[in-house]
């Protein structure tokens, strides 16, 4: 009798999970899923959960994704990897061998030293941070609510996530309050929000929300306080609600671990064209790789899917092309029904845009899991949270 060859994969996200299903219900593997959480959480919702729709459209209990599958999952924490023996220690005192294994950590908040900023600002990495956000705005709002000084909401942070997140702030106001008047600002240390997109999309995006939100470039923030945002050079705004969506960096594990791993000046990994690190049975995918485009699910995805095939490929002896990286489509909101997408070259926008949004993110979840699965998860982004019913 052959045995299995034993495959690992630590993190349960887009990359993780990506690996996962592809390798699923072979004779010839057995497969392994670490994480510490008891759901996936779709990050590119998060905002949205944030700001008054159900949560249960960013979260999908890995015991739904893994039924009917030959999967073993274990809910705990990898605390260190062996590449000698080929072992992993748990958190829990537990320990794994494996002969090949797929490191899908994700990413961490970076908040670059600055100040007062980890302590006074809200973020957006996990579901409990969307809460704790949407708590906060919705009781801004409702102390605020017969005042005549409108709330004051700073996004810091231009980026994808900065910019969805302040465009669904005066929603979320009328959800609760009934009255979308809402101060808020977008505060982004580069010339353009979106600076590492194309320049026209990033002024077509900044045309598309410059009347709902007040945009401030070539702003660098140094310190936060409980009430004031400090921008270099000029006089500190004030703020009820702080959110930070303005740095992330890899898992700080691949760091401490700098004898095992290569990291570039990000702190991610370096891999080779096949995503293997030094030792050819240990690969690195998602947010924490350094490759071009990760960051983004679709990068993850794209990355489990090649690991996939290649263990398929090592374990038939057949050769495989290397890792290309392909540019992702993607779609940045400008309002709670509009955004502007991108396939390739076409350029969709309004509420257009926003039916591609929401095929791009079906069309991530239909990658990790089956549509039983994911469409009653996706539809429910379509649902305002009972907690937010509107004033009488």
């Amino acid at each position: 009798m052959y045995s299995k060859h034993k495959h690992l994969i630590i993190g349960g996200g887009f990359g993780g999970l990506r690996v996962a299903k592809l390798l699923a219900n072979r004779d010839d593997i057995e497969i392994t899923i670490v994480s510490p959480q008891a759901n996936f959480e779709y990050h590119g919702s998060l905002y949205r959960s944030a700001n008054g729709y159900s949560p249960l459209e960013t979260v999908i209990p890995y015991r739904e994704i893994f039924e009917n599958t030959n999967i073993i999952y274990i809910q705990d924490f990898m605390v260190d990897i062996n590449p000698q023996t080929r072992r992993v220690q748990l958190l829990s005192g537990r320990e794994l061998s494996y002969d090949s294994i797929t490191l899908a950590l994700g990413y961490e908040p970076e908040y670059f030293g600055i100040p007062g900023m980890r302590e006074f600002s809200k973020t957006l990495y996990c579901l409990a941070d969307a809460l704790e956000l949407r708590k906060s705005l919705k009781s801004v709002a409702e102390i605020n609510f017969n005042k005549s000084a409108l709330t004051k909401v700073i996004v810091a942070g231009g980026g994808p996530t900065g910019i969805e997140t302040a465009v669904s702030v005066k929603r979320l106001f009328e959800l609760v309050t009934g009255d979308s008047r809402v101060d808020v600002t977008l505060v982004e240390a580069q010339s353009r929000i979106l600076s590492s997109f194309n320049e026209s999309i990033s002024y077509e995006v900044e045309n598309r929300i410059s009347e709902s939100v007040d945009i401030r470039c070539n702003q660098k923030v140094i310190r936060a306080t409980k009430d004031n945002l400090y921008i270099a050079d000029q006089s500190p705004l004030p703020f009820d609600v702080l959110i930070w969506t303005a740095g992330s960096s890899a898992n700080g594990y691949f760091k401490q671990r700098s004898d095992i791993f290569e990291i570039d000046n990000r702190g991610r990994v370096i891999v080779n064209d096949y995503l293997m690190t030094k030792y050819d049975n240990i690969y690195v995918i998602g947010d924490s790789a350094s490759v071009k485009y990760s960051g983004t699910a679709y990068a993850a995805i794209e990355m489990g899917s090649y690991v996939a095939s290649h263990i398929i490929s090592k374990i038939d002896n057949k050769h495989i092309a290397k890792f290309t990286p392909s540019s992702p489509n993607y779609a940045i909101p400008t309002g709670p029904d509009s955004a502007v997408g991108v396939n390739q070259d076409i350029v969709y926008t309004g509420s257009e845009g926003w039916e591609y949004r929401r095929k791009l993110d079906l069309d991530a979840l239909l990658l990790i899991t089956t549509e039983e699965i994911a469409r009653p998860h996706w539809e429910k982004g379509e649902n305002i949270a009972s907690l937010l019913a509107p004033r009488d």
